[in-house]
Order: structure tokens, then sequence, then C-alpha cells
């Protein structure tokens, strides 16, 4: 199976190199870098240590869209280069490489793969509840069951994609794919990944969590 790693990335000037060479040492699969309109140094940066990578297609937005916009302008790309499945990672280095191969094994038997963190320990006591009263919104609206609704540690088959075609140009992709699942009545898989917090204040805010609850309406009737 042709596998292509997604690395959404946005002013990540000193964690990204890093976090692709990791990747690139781990697993022996392309990557599609999308930098999402760095006010900082970041794309420059990429550009001078991977722009000569011939594993690494690098692609940039002029202005900032949202994870969920360059997620998706890395996966279409990957599809124009005749991937058949996809792995989407962060680049700030809270979801660990390490954990690629899981991902890529997994994929050969199942459509989709999520990642779960043990929110219990590491997690920051607000993301921890907010992703729980998440989970169980979610869960009792759209009939899916995940252990950790908000990872953004994920993988999918091309196959799958027109079904799981998320709108959400933000932090709202998680959380729309899980709709979709549930109203697809889709199977998936988990695998348990490493739970990392580099920055509790980075990630999905409270403005965020508003904007998506207000979304539900919306993915729950949609045709």
């Amino acid at each position: 199976m042709i596998v292509n790693i997604i690395v959404p990335v946005c002013n990540e000037e000193k964690r990204a190199v890093d976090t692709i060479r990791e990747i690139l040492g781990i697993s022996k699969n392309n990557l599609i870098v999308v930098d999402d309109g760095s006010t900082d140094k970041t794309l420059l940066i990429l550009k001078k240590n991977f722009l000569e990578n011939k594993r690494i297609t690098l692609l940039s937005h002029v202005f900032n869209l949202g994870k969920g916009a360059a997620v998706k302008t890395g996966v279409e790309k990957a599809w124009e280069n005749g991937a058949e499945a996809v792995i989407v990672i962060d680049a700030d280095g809270q979801h660990n490489p390490k954990h690629l191969p899981k991902f890529e094994k997994e994929l050969l038997t199942n459509k989709i793969v999520f990642g779960y963190r043990d929110l219990d320990k590491k997690a920051p006591m607000v993301r921890r509840y907010g992703n729980i009263l998440a989970s169980k919104l979610i869960g009792v609206i759209f009939n899916i069951h995940k252990k950790d609704l908000l990872s953004g540690y994920l993988a999918f088959r091309k196959e799958i994609y027109p079904l799981l075609y998320w709108y959400s140009t933000r932090y709202g992709l998680e959380t729309e794919m899980a709709a979709k699942i549930g109203r697809n009545n889709l199977t998936f898989s988990e695998i348990k990944i490493d739970t990392i917090y580099k920055d509790k204040y980075k990630g999905v805010s409270i403005l965020d969590a508003i904007k998506i609850l207000l979304q539900i309406p919306i993915w729950f009737f949609e045709k």
C-alpha cells in the first residue's frame, strides 16, 4: 500500500525540522508538508532543510487557513501523487513519530485508524474534561464512541475519503470526521499513543470549541 504522511505546520520554526527528520528516520513513506501561512521563519527553515529532499513535497498557504484546510491540501496532493492512504501527524512534537509503523500496519486491515491518548495522566485539566464532555456529546448525537475525540494523529484510506470529506477549516476537523463516521456507521480502529503536551495553551481554544459546538446541528442534518 502506498502511504503518504501529511504534516500540517504553522509557526513551528523551533520544532518542525526535528519532527520531520524523526519521521524520515522512522518511516520509509513520502511526506507532504503543508505550511499554513506561518508568520515566523517556519517556511524559510523548511525550504532550507527539505526543499531538495526527494521524499518530501513542500506546499504552503499564503495565508493561514487553519489545520483542517492544511490537512485537506495535503491529502488531496497525496491522491494526486498516487497514494492509497494517508497518515496525519502534527509538526509540533506532540505526536510521537515512533507510532507511525503501527498506523501503517493497521491500515492494511482497517480503513480508518485513530490514535488515542491516556488523558487521565498528563493532559491539562481543561483539555481532559473538555475532551471527555465533547466525546460524550458527539457520542450520543452521532452514535460513535472514540477513546479520544480530539486526537489529530490519524490515518485513512483513499477509498473512504468521500465519506469523511470535511468542511471545517480549523480545529473542527477531528470532530466533524467523528460525526461523519457515526452518521455513516463506519468502522475504525484505535492505537494508543504517547500523551505529550509541550504547550498547554496551544490547540483548541474556548472560542474554537464554541464554533465546533455550533456546527453540530449542521453535521446532524446535512445529507
